[in-house]
Formats: structure tokens, sequence, C-alpha cells
């Protein structure tokens, strides 16, 4: 079976509250803001398939 792996995962932090963003978790964490304030999005992009098999 052939493993189809992202091309490309973008993760976005930010707080609920106040709308800042994070680069990493480790920032936020510094700032002793609670987990529950965190949102977490992320995007994964996947490569295009070939839906049209191929014929002799």
């Amino acid at each position: 079976m052939n493993n189809i792996k992202p091309s490309k995962i973008i993760e976005e932090i930010s707080n609920i509250k106040t709308g800042e963003k994070y680069i990493n978790d480790k920032e936020w964490k510094n700032k002793g803001i609670s987990p529950d304030d965190i949102r977490k999005d992320v995007t994964v992009i996947m490569p295009s398939l070939d839906l049209l098999g191929k014929t002799k």
C-alpha cells in the first residue's frame, strides 16, 4: 500500500480571548497562559491525486 505524505502542514496557535498569535507552544507556556485559552488550527495540504487511470 502506498503512503501519501502531506506536501505541507501549517499549524497556527492563537489565544482565544485576545487573538494574539504564537510561533510555538513554548512561547505561550512561557507567558503563563492557560491551555484552555489556546486555539490550535492545523491545515494539512496534500499533493494532488491522479484520479484518471492510465490506459495502454
